[in-house]
């Protein structure tokens, strides 16, 4: 589905709607399914449509369809779901400003901050504690996450999807090249040395050992590093921390042959040239496609590269995640749809058609991607244990001032300036962009 296309329509298996449809559970049966009070809440068979805004996380009208309308329509025969995606002509401003909110927000942690500055969605407390959600349920990371970016602490979301990372690798270029496949628990340390031996020109082609797809800021999330500091609401980029990563990093991109500004996706996938990819779980979909179309990519996963001191870290939580507007009249059945997607049956549905759920019980993960023709046969232990690194700190000010770490470090990278300049001047720029942000919001922290 940030960033983010997540992921693609084949990945959705049609025993989705299948199981979703027995997800019936009652007030009295919560325990298991993890739906709480919810399905008691609504009672009327009167038709209500919810209208579902898409913003930032990405969903294809397929993907939503069969993962969310369908079961919704089997579940609750009156109510039907429809998709409206982000467009120029009707952005979060323009539908505040024209009365046109939607009944439902599906988006990313980015959508809470601007929806949440428009006074457009509602504290979901009051429904959880009625329909006796367990947020406990979810993953810590998470839901933290949520509750960070909620002006006063609140939840304004119930996260449906967390986007894993992993080491996605090419097994004919690593035989091509005699070289062993990576395993579990590599660090950033390791790499070099492999994709050294991967990077090659063989008969006018240029095989490359690496590549990053995501830019620095993620992988600055394992070493937990942030941006801003909430208290000051000042850059913090023209640190050690950052200092260390882009030292870790070098040897990477001053590899021989090394291609920066390849499109590292592409030639995972498409060209078949690279032998490793730092990626996110969209990569599953896009290889499976290759399968259902006759083509194949022998390939395999390891778990995320992590730094010596941060062993075991990801990146901080990838969210696909849902809201309900302050204009919706259906409140009560949004918080249903919610609900009834969060169980521990529909997650365990959403598994096994590649998409890594919310939940943290280990038993939601257990069939994950077994409808999934190209994970036949892959190690699957960097998705089932994935765990996301909780963030630190947050302020509204940090994604703003984030944008300026891949400039900084592609400049050092390319020998303009060195990494302390480079990030020193960042962190002006950073600087300046959130006064000047902070003005024109009427000095918001």
């Amino acid at each position: 589905m940030k960033k983010v296309s997540r992921w693609v329509p084949v990945l959705l298996a049609a025993t989705v709607v299948a199981a979703l449809s027995g997800c019936s559970g009652s007030a009295g049966d919560s325990s298991q399914t993890g739906a709480g009070a919810a399905d008691s809440a609504v009672k009327s068979t009167e038709p209500v449509k919810l209208t579902v805004y898409q913003h930032s996380a990405n969903i294809t009208d397929e993907e939503f369809a069969q993962i969310v309308s369908e079961p919704v329509k089997k579940k609750y025969p009156n109510i039907t779901m429809e998709l409206i995606h982000t467009s120029k002509d009707n952005s979060p401003e323009t539908l505040v400003a024209n009365g046109t909110l939607p009944d439902m927000i599906y988006g990313s942690q980015a959508s809470e901050i601007v929806f949440s500055d428009l006074s457009a969605v509602i504290d979901l407390t009051d429904l959880i504690k009625k329909n006796r959600m367990d947020l406990s349920r979810f993953d810590p990371a998470a839901i933290s996450q949520i509750q960070m970016r909620s002006p006063q602490g609140q939840t304004l979301a119930i996260p449906l999807i967390i986007n894993f990372s992993a080491l996605y690798y090419n097994k004919d270029l690593f035989d091509k090249f005699a070289v062993p496949y990576p395993k579990d628990g590599l660090t950033w340390e390791d790499l070099p040395e492999i994709a050294s031996k991967l990077t090659q020109n063989v008969g006018g082609v240029q095989y490359t050992g690496w590549g990053l797809d995501g830019g620095f800021l993620r992988i600055g999330a394992q070493l937990s590093l942030t941006t801003v500091d909430p208290k000051t609401n000042k850059a913090t980029l023209a640190t050690d921390g950052w200092k260390r990563l882009y030292g870790v990093m070098k040897p990477l991109y001053d590899i021989p042959g090394f291609n920066p500004k390849e499109v590292a996706k592409d030639a995972f996938i498409r060209d078949q040239t690279k032998a490793m990819i730092v990626s996110q779980g969209a990569r599953v979909g896009e290889i499976d496609a290759l399968f259902n179309q006759g083509k194949q990519l022998n390939w395999g996963m390891a778990t995320l590269p992590s730094f010596k001191e941060a062993m075991g870290k990801a990146y901080y939580p990838d969210l696909g995640m849902f809201m309900i507007t302050s204009a919706t009249k259906h409140k009560e059945e949004a918080f249903n749809v919610i609900s009834l997607l969060t169980t521990d049956e529909a997650q365990i549905e959403m598994g096994k058609s590649g998409r890594l759920g919310s939940l943290k019980d280990p038993k939601t993960r257990e069939k994950f991607g077994q409808d999934v023709k190209a994970l036949k046969g892959v190690n699957l232990k960097p998705m089932v244990n994935f765990k996301p690194t909780p963030e630190p700190s947050f302020s509204r000010y940090s994604d703003l001032a984030g944008k300026q770490v891949n400039p900084a470090f592609n400049k050092a990278l390319a020998g303009t300036v060195d990494i302390n300049t480079a990030l020193r001047e960042a962190e002006d720029l950073a600087n300046k962009d959130i006064a000047a942000e902070m003005e024109a919001n009427g000095g918001k922290k």
